[in-house]
């Protein structure tokens, strides 16, 4: 009796309450951003241009005959193009405001793409709708060169918002981020460069690619700049290429003073065969006087005959060349461009002394020498200036030197070595018999 009182002043186990399972939410797809391929590390590039030239096209179709475009970075190595004056310019892509036409951008980086070809993007900041506020104020000129690609008036933007909108739809497309990319983009385009020679008004020429002031620039570079960096903050951003010669104290120096250096990631020079350095000489002075050391020589050429240098024959050419690369490198160029593979008869004559290709058809030695080039310095680690004319390059983790001029080999240089020649013959030789002379050559010790 005791028992069953004592059972009932337990109480009963209550059930607890049964738990709805809430529904799994299905996770969004992850979203794969792209990332560039091996072949971005390569220090070679090409400016393709004068390809509608060559082949009687309009340029602004962008539908010309890629195999024939892109012919010399398959040929030579070159890994990297800097379409020029290119298609990203607001002139195709927004002809109308508000309305936006990637069809002609498109159309090129599949191409280059297609055949594993990175992209050096110039953005040009002129449309005919937005320039009218320049073209109806006193003083307003018109600009020449490359004018079936280029619109006559280029001034600052105006509508400055409309300019960023236009940047930051711009770099998004090609970002590789998976949101509103390109279809069919293989990898991203992370490399933008603002406008070409803004400094060329000071040349005193008929080619002008930006009317304004280095306080005009800076201001066109600082929206630029920051509307790339919004849409993709890994993007890398060069300034417009230096004209060289004396715009690297006239405007460049100015440029930097004004606060320049905060808008942009590397430096960018240019050569257009008027210096046996390519510009780098003074131009890594003029970075290292602000604090910066990274730069690219965006566009390069050596002519045959009469010349900055004198009178060049075509071996000339070869050897000049070939130097001007290695010293750019030895002074911290990451990657140099070179600017004419071939060209027809109707083509400006420095351009047609220029070429790799003469306008018969006829490979010049420069040719050769430029591929052997390539061939051995291809994917360096490190560049460094061992003393005037003695360069040595880490090569897949193996020094390999450029040598020429006069005096002793370089003290490391012993034994039975690799010599090549400035067009690729090689030969087995012991150090102390070989002799430098005003053509380069290539040594690597034996494997």
């Amino acid at each position: 009796m005791a028992e069953e009182k004592l059972k009932e002043g337990i109480p009963e186990k209550e059930e607890k309450p049964k738990i709805e399972e809430k529904p799994k939410i299905e996770e969004a797809p992850k979203i794969e951003k792209l990332t560039l391929p091996e072949t971005a590390k390569s220090h070679f590039g090409f400016v393709g241009n004068f390809g509608p030239i060559a082949l009687k096209m309009p340029p602004t179709s962008f539908d010309w005959n890629y195999d024939i475009w892109f012919r010399p970075h398959l040929e030579l190595g070159f890994w990297w193009d800097r379409p020029h004056p290119g298609p990203f310019s607001w002139h195709f892509i927004e002809p109308v405001k508000g309305r936006y036409d990637f069809s002609k951008p498109d159309r090129y980086v599949k191409e280059a793409q297609k055949r594993g070809v990175q992209i050096l993007a110039t953005i040009w900041p002129f449309v005919d709708w937005d320039q009218e506020y320049w073209r109806s104020q006193p003083g307003w000129r018109a600009s020449k060169g490359f004018e079936m690609e280029l619109p006559i008036s280029r001034y600052k933007p105006h509508d400055i918002q409309a300019y960023q909108k236009f940047i930051e739809a711009l770099v998004e497309r090609y970002d590789g981020d998976g949101i509103e990319d390109m279809p069919g983009l293989l990898y991203p385009i992370k490399y933008w460069e603002v406008l070409n020679e803004p400094d060329s008004i000071l040349l005193g020429g008929d080619l002008n690619f930006f009317r304004g002031t280095a306080q005009d620039y800076l201001e066109v570079l600082k929206i630029s700049f920051e509307a790339i960096k919004k849409a993709d903050p890994e993007a890398v951003v060069l300034h417009g290429g230096s004209s060289g010669g004396t715009t690297i104290e006239e405007f460049w120096d100015n440029f930097f003073a004004l606060g320049g250096t905060k808008y942009f990631d590397l430096g960018n020079i240019h050569s257009i065969g008027n210096s046996e350095n390519f510009n780098t000489n003074a131009y890594s002075a003029l970075l290292e006087k602000y604090k910066k050391n990274n730069f690219w020589v965006t566009e390069s050429q050596i002519p045959v005959g009469q010349s900055f240098f004198g009178y060049l024959t075509e071996e000339d050419q070869a050897k000049f060349l070939v130097k001007g690369y290695v010293i750019s490198f030895g002074n911290g160029a990451d990657k140099v461009f070179y600017t004419v593979y071939q060209v027809d008869p109707f083509a400006p004559d420095m351009f047609k002394r220029s070429a790799l290709i003469d306008p018969n058809g006829q490979k010049r030695p420069a040719y050769f020498a430029l591929k052997t080039l390539v061939k051995k310095i291809e994917f360096f680690t490190q560049a460094q200036k061992i003393s005037d004319g003695k360069y040595r390059f880490i090569v897949k983790g193996q020094p390999v030197y450029v040598l020429w001029g006069s005096g002793n080999l370089p003290a490391e240089i012993t034994g039975k070595v690799k010599v090549t020649d400035l067009y690729g013959k090689e030969a087995i030789l012991d150090a102390p018999q070989i002799k430098l002379t005003d053509s380069p050559i290539y040594v690597e010790s034996i494997k």
